[in-house]
């Protein structure tokens, strides 16, 4: 997921449409796209870390702790699993997630 952010931000006169007045934005895109998106395995290792001071946690807990959605939550907890570093107990809304080893 990629969010532009504007570098400019300008208000067009008003204009009346059907009655109502409107106040008209214009934005103004930056000539390069600039991305909020973390580096490849940031996210891993964020997660290493939290668990590793914490031992044991849930999905819902990574994704509150690192604002980002339960699936990239998910998704990051199940690649460090295929890793051997986390370990998963528990099924679906009882999973917990366990620290093994970085």
């Amino acid at each position: 997921m990629m969010l532009t952010l504007y570098d400019e931000l300008t208000l067009r006169p008003r204009r009346t449409v059907a009655g109502v007045e409107v106040l008209l934005l214009n934005l103004s895109a930056p000539d390069e796209p600039r991305s909020l998106a973390r580096p490849r395995g940031e996210t891993r290792r964020m997660v290493l870390d939290f668990l590793r001071e914490r031992r044991v946690c849930t999905t819902a807990d990574v994704a509150g702790e690192f604002d980002v959605t339960i699936s990239s939550a998910a998704h990051a907890l199940r690649k460090l699993r295929e890793e051997g570093r986390v370990r998963m107990s528990g099924q679906t809304t009882a999973t917990r997630w366990e620290y093994v080893r970085d």
